[in-house]
């Protein structure tokens, strides 16, 4: 979505995160721990933190909010495993009609500005 790679979707090779004015971090795989570790974040909120629209739990971990490794625990859904009717209602705003639907587009790059919105995430976690 930063335009350097040659695709069908981004023909003119446009920053779509800058463009959409989407913080950015600068992953780096980190051989010691086999994963993606995200370096130099614009923003405290990534496309990392989408799960917890969905869910109040993250579904990998059994621990309360934060693992030994920092991954955080705790989701923003009203609901274990879904949001609430209100939060729903929220999300519709960005092209979906159900939870399980896809964003995409500009309702997609809309929701990842929203995110980094303090008072938007406020306003989504107490929804209902």
């Amino acid at each position: 979505m930063k335009g350097e790679q040659k695709s069908k979707a981004n023909i003119e090779g446009v920053d779509l995160w800058s463009k959409h004015e989407i913080g950015d971090c600068f992953w780096m795989l980190d051989p010691n721990l086999d994963k993606y570790i995200a370096q130099n974040c614009e923003t405290k909120v990534n496309i990392d933190d989408l799960w917890r629209l969905r869910y109040n739990r993250n579904p990998e971990y059994r621990q309360d909010k934060v693992t030994s490794d920092l991954n955080i625990v705790g989701g923003w859904a009203a609901n274990p495993f879904r949001p609430n009717w209100p939060q729903v209602q929220i999300l519709q705003n960005y092209g979906i009609i159900f939870i399980s639907d896809f964003f995409f587009g500009e309702g997609m790059f809309q929701l990842l500005k929203d995110l980094q919105n303090p008072s938007w995430l406020e306003t989504y976690k107490s929804a209902g």
